[in-house]
């Protein structure tokens, strides 16, 4: 009797301690996840709005400026990750670059522009993920 209360103590501490250490283990890279679910949630509100008429439409503006502001935080959210990686870096740079143009686009050009801020995405993510 004394053994199975020993084992079944042991076995609530190890699935308690294995518990901890998931959950700390799957809070480490939150906030590289949380930059990259924002930046794929205001482009694709980019890529299914008509951003032919985005004159017209304030919320284009006010997408393509999150999309810059998480662009800037690309190199802070995976800094720890990507140290010293020449290749992200310079990854990192043209996204940046491209959200710059995006946000700075005439009507005419947001489209195009859009399109490529995606494509980099995916580029970017076929090298690193």
């Amino acid at each position: 009797m004394k053994a199975l209360i020993l084992l079944l103590v042991g076995l609530f501490i190890g699935v308690f301690c294995t518990l901890s250490a998931t959950n700390a283990l799957a809070k480490r890279n939150a906030h590289g996840r949380a930059v990259m679910v924002t930046l794929a949630r205001h482009l694709d509100v980019l890529r299914t709005t008509d951003t032919q008429n985005a004159c017209a439409n304030p919320a284009i503006r006010m997408h393509l400026d999150q999309v810059k502001a998480a662009a800037h935080d690309i190199d802070f959210a995976f800094g720890d990750l990507f140290e010293g990686e020449p290749a992200f870096a310079r990854r990192s740079a043209h996204f940046r670059s491209l959200a710059e143009s995006a946000s700075a686009a005439s009507c005419e050009a947001l489209p195009a522009a859009v399109g490529k801020l995606a494509d980099d995405c995916q580029a970017c993510h076929r090298q690193f993920r």
